[in-house]
């Protein structure tokens, strides 16, 4: 099949202030609805109220399709895409202590003073979703939330709908497969699992560990070009039980994990952590569209230090991995009451990153949490002034971020087959379809060009755009046609782009785009208002001598009645 390439260029500057994008946020437009309004706005009430096991995003699905219930919005009812009635929602406004704490985050993060919504609010999908949140957060104060599916359907036919019997629990659970089949996760991944075997586990529960790592495996793609799957181990000294290529099929990689050996010993982090840095350097893949996971599970504080590269704590450990290696999410699994929180804090490259479960039954809940944020949330550091490349299925996603001056870079994206949507934002860290700064879509059947022009949100160093050194740019890659493959390239020289594309003249570029702009932003408002005004003299003006002909006529008319001759 003969394929075209189609570009479009994207340049970030911080120098064409009336160069901004206009943005879109679904999840504040009323009566929004949507898969990817939902999970906008869940991402970002968990940025703020904590992770919830999923529940959140399952209760939208099972209680209005995602709002895409002709009903969802019926009138009389103002509950929204998660149908919180109003007796519920009145709670969330009750003034406890935690309630006034929630609600001060709130504030901060959304600019929403949740004492002065109305329910008639909920109509919004953000406010829909605050709510069914914090009415949660009452409950959960004193009963927390179950992570697997059958348990959460009992929890939701309980406390969420309020009934005593279990007449809803069946249809959550298949509402729950439905939504897992409609949404599945199809990431690569090169994993690395880092396990405590120190004394204080014990056998019975390193069989837990065990089992939960082959859970971990059984969700996986396992394959050389899609997941693999490396082994750490630690005691008193860390053991690489396994390399990240060592097993290429799903069988092989089960059965290593299955014979792994339990050996006691003390909790040494930092050697782990030093184990962990080696084997990123030196098997992890370097292609852009490969995420670098690592899991470090402990039960305990670290008793000993020693190692081969010399750290003398946990924090000095993980501060090192993150220097050495940034690409890297790593996520600090606490089990038990010993854990230190400061070392999950120290260890997790984000503190939404960090899980603490009371015991090792409960291990299974992290594994279904933290597949939900590799799927939805997760994205994988890339280069600039490098050519990235990659290859979609459809419906399938690509997250990569850019880290980039302030001043800007070019961005050239590239499609050599198929059809690619490319959603970017520097405010959210998944931006799609329902939320997101820029918006551009190539396909190799349209012959379309186009100049976006990207400005990160600077403030008051917008002027001195140079010594900003670092914004990041969260995009989402998208796939629209059976197979899609494209390029992005960047270059730090605005206006060029790095890889030969179809634009206007370079010395021409900017100011041209600055031209265009100023009319669309400053011009074209002036020309409508004076034309507008315009309009308003014509009408006055023609009202005027409607009215002064009207009493011509009643003039002439009563003249010519006096001065005609009477019989």
């Amino acid at each position: 099949m003969k394929t075209a390439t189609f570009s479009v260029l994207i340049t970030l500057s911080a120098l064409l202030p009336l160069l901004t994008a206009q943005g879109v946020d679904l999840t504040l437009q009323r009566e929004a609805s949507g898969s990817d309004v939902v999970r906008a706005a869940v991402n970002r009430i968990q940025t703020v109220l904590d992770f919830d096991r999923q529940f959140l995003r399952r209760i939208a699905f099972v209680e209005s399709r995602d709002g895409t219930d002709t009903d969802t919005y019926r009138p009389g009812y103002n509950g929204g895409i998660w149908q919180v009635d109003e007796d519920k929602f009145l709670t969330t406004q009750a003034n406890s202590a935690l309630n006034v704490e929630r609600h001060d985050a709130i504030r901060e993060a959304f600019d929403i003073d949740w004492p002065s919504v109305q329910w008639r609010d909920l109509r919004i999908p953000l406010y829909s979703g605050i709510a069914a949140r914090l009415f949660l957060l009452n409950i959960s104060d004193t009963e927390s939330i179950p992570c697997d599916v059958p348990g959460q359907a009992a929890y939701y036919n309980r406390v969420y709908c309020g009934l005593t019997s279990n007449e809803t629990e069946q249809e959550f659970i298949e509402n729950v497969n439905t939504l897992t089949n409609r949404n599945p996760c199809r990431v690569n991944s090169d994993i690395v699992m880092v396990l405590d075997e120190s004394g204080s586990i014990g056998s019975a529960n390193f069989n837990r560990v065990r089992e939960f790592v082959v859970q971990y495996v059984d969700s996986l793609q396992i394959g050389p070009n899609d997941n693999r799957v490396g082994v750490i181990t630690f005691g008193t000294t860390a053991r690489q039980q396994f390399n990240l290529d060592t097993h290429s099929t799903a069988t092989s990689l089960r059965n290593a994990v299955v014979n792994l050996q339990y050996s006691e010993g003390g909790t040494n982090i930092p050697d782990a952590l030093c184990r962990l840095r080696q084997v990123y350097s030196d098997d992890a893949r370097t292609d852009p569209g490969v995420f670098r996971v690592a899991m470090v599970l402990t039960d305990g504080q670290s008793t000993i230090n020693t190692n081969d590269c010399g750290y003398s704590s946990v924090a000095e450990a993980a501060a090192a991995l993150r220097a050495a290696s940034p690409l890297i999410n790593v996520f600090a699994i606490g089990v038990g009451s010993n854990v230190l929180r400061r070392d999950l804090v120290a260890i997790a490259s984000e503190e939404q990153y960090i899980f603490s479960s009371a015991d090792f039954s409960q291990l299974s809940c992290v594994q279904s949490v933290q597949e939900e944020q590799i799927c939805n949330t997760l994205t994988t550091t890339v280069l600039r002034n490098a050519t990235n490349s990659g290859e979609l299925d459809r419906d399938e996603v690509i997250r990569w971020q850019f880290t980039i001056p302030g001043c800007g870079v070019s961005f050239n994206l590239t499609v050599q087959e198929g059809d690619v949507i490319l959603y970017a934002s520097t405010e959210t860290t998944a931006p799609n379809e329902a939320i997101y700064q820029w918006r551009i879509e190539v396909s190799t059947s349209s012959n379309s060009f186009e100049v976006i022009n990207i400005i990160p949100s600077l403030g008051d160093n917008a002027v001195n755009c140079s010594s900003v050194t670092n914004v990041t740019v969260f995009t989402t890659i998208v796939g629209i046609n059976v197979t899609n493959m494209f390029t992005v390239s960047t270059d730090d020289d605005l206006g060029e782009t790095s890889t030969d594309t179809t634009t206007v003249d370079n010395d021409f570029e900017i100011p041209v785009l600055v031209i265009i702009n100023f009319a669309a932003v400053i011009v074209v408002p002036i020309i409508v208002v004076i034309l507008l005004s315009v309009c308003c003299c014509i009408v006055i003006i023609v009202v005027v001598c409607g009215v002064r002909d009207r009493k011509k006529k009643y003039h002439y008319k009563h003249s010519d009645a006096e001065t005609s001759p009477k019989n």
